[in-house]
């Protein structure tokens, strides 16, 4: 299925038999620009949280909170991705399709959406660049993405930093891998964030594999090896968690004064749907000397059953930062959870093997 729309009078091709539709011409025919890009996610994953609200995107695009890219061959939208403004200082590349019917490379949208927030045409206060990029293999129903592993991470050079079975869509429904991917605009911001890391404990592995993985991600991020803590006494009385919901998993995070102690974790969990809808609980932990429980932190959600993801940096109004991940699934979803498959040449074979391992383990 194609569609074909209402340009309002405008030659928006000039000629050209292929053209990126930009911003300002979507915001200005924001109800059709998000009617497009609903088609075009939904013939490719289903519906979804994505693709149920086009009163929401439709306003988001009117408000400038999201910057949208369609590229159109003989006026035909074909393709399609998007700017997402998370914060004032966090901007989101994703939403990135093509119409399943249509052959060859349609990556424009994503590489004009890059080149809009690199040179500062969108959210240019905004200080860092992150994006889900999914490893799925291709179904029947949904199709793979090998072909988005290699514009993010080689043509963009997003650099991973994580990798967990985030999201799940499609029918029959499957939850599927995706890597955590970002970059920062400025580099001195880097070096601010790198200044301020404290080393990183050294209880944070279950395996070799997740080792590897881990100090691959973190070198090809910050340019160096990370500095590791020797373990000092953990304790688990006092810990307290605070939690909120975000699209289809539970996020939880150490407070103080949290919903919750270290021995109610899972109780709560399940007490709020965590096998009833509800099918991943994210824990970010903060790297900072301004969490002095970290070690204590990830002891006991190891022993709760939590599997390290990766690390993830983040701005926020105390400037850069970064957060240690840890993810369970529910019982129920790792029955269908189906593997990664990797872009030739992203990894070294060591890496790559690594990498497949971490994910075949979500599966016990």
């Amino acid at each position: 299925m194609t569609l074909e729309f209402d340009t309002g009078g405008m030659d928006l091709l000039s000629g050209a038999e292929k053209q990126i539709i930009t911003p300002d011409w979507c915001r200005r025919n924001s109800e059709v620009s998000a009617g497009i890009m609903l088609s075009i996610l939904q013939q490719n994953y289903g519906n979804h949280n994505l693709t149920r609200d086009i009163r929401s995107l439709t306003q988001q695009m009117s408000e400038g909170r999201i910057d949208m890219f369609i590229e159109t061959i003989n006026h035909l939208p074909v393709s399609c991705a998007a700017l997402i403004e998370l914060s004032q200082w966090e901007v989101e590349l994703g939403r990135g399709a093509k119409i399943p019917s249509e052959k060859g490379g349609h990556s424009g949208p994503m590489i004009e959406a890059f080149n809009s927030w690199l040179e500062g045409r969108s959210f240019p206060k905004s200080k860092i660049l992150k994006a889900e990029v999914r490893t799925a293999k291709p179904t029947k129903e949904v199709p793979g993405e090998i072909a988005t592993e290699v514009v993010c991470l080689k043509k963009i050079g997003f650099k991973p930093t994580a990798i967990g079975p985030f999201f799940g869509h499609g029918v029959p429904f499957r939850q599927e891998f995706f890597f955590l991917a970002s970059m920062f605009r400025n580099q001195d911001d880097l070096e601010v964030l790198l200044d301020r890391l404290p080393s990183v404990p050294n209880n944070i592995f279950r395996n070799r594999d997740e080792f590897l993985v881990f100090t691959s991600f973190w070198q090809n991020f910050f340019g160096r090896e990370p500095a590791f803590s020797r373990g000092t006494e953990q304790r688990n009385y006092g810990l307290r968690y605070a939690s909120n919901f975000q699209g289809p998993f539970i996020q939880i995070s150490p407070n103080e004064s949290g919903d919750f102690g270290a021995d109610e974790l899972m109780p709560f969990l399940q007490q709020e749907g965590f096998n009833k809808g509800q099918r991943l609980a994210i824990a970010r932990l903060p790297l900072s000397a301004s969490n002095p429980d970290l070690e204590s932190q990830i002891s006991h959600l190891k022993n709760s059953g939590f599997k390290l993801v990766g690390f993830e940096p983040s701005v926020g109004e105390g400037g850069p930062r970064v957060d240690i991940l840890f993810g369970i699934l529910s019982d129920e979803t790792k029955r269908k959870l189906v593997l990664p498959v990797f872009a030739e040449g992203l990894f070294d074979h060591e890496i790559e093997n690594s990498l497949m391992t971490i994910s075949i383990n979500w599966r016990k």
